[in-house]
């Protein structure tokens, strides 16, 4: 059913939950996690801040994405890919799954309390709204 899942990742405990997620949905099926990071910053404004700041960022980035998917596939068994976009991470996962495919798009949304708890995550909140796939949004409680 889900050959690739797309996972945004941010590198942060609640990503962890996410990606954990992304791989389950995808064993059943022998199919591929993409590891997902959206860089914040635009080209323009990581120039301003420093020359090169952006390429440099961006190579940090998909050195430690390469080294966790090789961790993840060896432990997991699984085929563990990555990929980095720069941009506003809900918009720049879409057009992701819009050029390179996925069957299902898999974040982390952290727990709300008060008027909060009706909202989601501004990124799992934009997916939803946005994504031409299934969006799986993973809660505090996960493991």
């Amino acid at each position: 059913m889900y050959k690739k899942v797309i996972v945004g990742i941010d590198f942060s405990d609640k990503s962890e939950r996410a990606v954990h997620a992304a791989l389950k949905m995808a064993k059943s099926t022998q199919g591929t996690v993409v590891l997902l990071h959206a860089l914040a910053h635009t080209a323009e404004e990581a120039q301003k801040v420093q020359p090169g700041s952006e390429a440099s960022a961006r190579h940090a980035v998909e050195a430690r994405l390469r080294g966790e998917a090789e961790q993840l596939s060896k432990h997991h068994g699984q085929h563990v890919d990555y990929g980095v976009v720069v941009g506003p991470a809900a918009h720049e996962i879409v057009e992701y799954v819009k050029k390179w495919g996925g069957d299902v798009i898999v974040v982390a949304s952290e727990s709300r309390k008060g008027i909060d708890r009706l909202l989601l995550g501004s990124v799992a909140e934009k997916l939803v709204a946005t994504s031409p796939v299934p969006v799986l949004v993973v809660g505090p409680a996960a493991h």
